[in-house]
This record gives C-alpha cells, structure tokens and sequence, in this order.
C-alpha cells in the first residue's frame, strides 16, 4: 500500500503511531517518520544518561524519529511535569534530530485531556509563562536552519567527587556557520 501511494502521491508522508520498539521495523516497511514514544518514556520516567543512551541511536535513524512530549494518547505536558522539567523537555525534544510534534494547547499549557472526537472544551486558566516560554523557544532555536545543519551528541564527564554530570545531557548543531550548543539538566 505505501509504495502504491507513494507512487501516485511521492510527496505523501506516512507517520506510524509505534510502540513496544516497532519503530524500525515499521520504517523499513516505508514509513517515513513513527513516533519515539521510547524518549518520552525516559525524560518522565528515568535518567539524563538513559536519555543519552537513547541519543547514540544512529542519526539516519534518528531522524525518522517523531518527537514529542505530549500527544493525543499522553496527559498534557503541564498537568504532568513540573514547569522547569515542562520547560527542559520541551527544549531537549525541539532540538534534537526528528520531527517535532507540539501537540493542540501545548503552547496554552492546556491540563485537560481530551478525547480526540469532542470538539469542544472546558474553560481553562492560562498560565502566562507557558505561552512566553514557547515563544521564546520558536524564536531562539533555529529550527528551519537545524533541518540543513549538522547534529551531534556531546560526551559528559565529570570527576570522581562529584557527580552532577549525571544528570546532564548535551548536543550541538552547526548550522550554515554557526554553532548552537544545547546543555539540559534533566
């Protein structure tokens, strides 16, 4: 079916909702992006070096890789995560390789969960510096340029006495000459 389809639409994108590491078997089949529900699971559920071992999966692969930090199927973002945490995800998830996917009332920091059918919702308090954080996200981080630029994971270290590198991960892109470190304290 998706070679027929790509046949006849070669533009047409097919994205898999996977789960239970079906991912790659499902791009080799012809999908052009299936979610990483895997990364989700370790930003909410365990440690930065979890998170990093997660970002050593080779780039090609990567980049078929559909990120997000909620989804229709997810609690909303901002009834799950603390703000700092809410914040440090959803900079780790827009900078790193794959496709990006901000989910309806994310950049609201919406807390209800809807089904995907209703199509209305109750009134919800805005927290104003949701909205301002993602805004300065799309405006600092160059995600166009990202697209065309060059992505890779940095090593962390630390020394015998001190710890704390553990909970950091890290990556930079080099985009048409410039040089954009990212450094998340997860």
């Amino acid at each position: 079916m998706i070679r027929a389809v790509k046949g006849a639409f070669p533009h047409f994108l097919f994205i898999a909702e996977a789960y239970w590491d079906l991912e790659w078997e499902l791009m080799e089949q012809g999908f052009d992006y299936c979610y990483d529900r895997r990364l989700y699971d370790r930003l909410e559920y365990e440690t930065a070096r979890s998170v990093g071992l997660h970002l050593h999966a080779d780039l090609p692969y990567q980049e078929k890789l559909v990120r997000f930090i909620e989804n229709h199927d997810e609690p909303r973002a901002a009834s799950v995560f603390p703000p700092k945490k809410h914040r440090v995800f959803a900079l780790t998830m827009a900078t790193i390789p794959g496709a990006k996917l901000f989910h309806e009332g994310q950049f609201e920091g919406r807390r209800v969960r809807l089904p995907v059918f209703l199509g209305r919702r109750p009134a919800e308090p805005v927290d104003t510096a949701i909205p301002a954080f993602y805004r300065r996200l799309l405006k600092t981080v160059p995600l166009k340029e990202m697209r065309g630029g060059r992505w890779q994971l940095c090593d962390i270290t630390g020394w015998p006495d001190n710890n704390s590198c553990e909970n950091l991960a890290a990556w930079y892109w080099l985009c048409t000459g410039e040089f954009y470190l990212i450094v998340v304290n997860l």
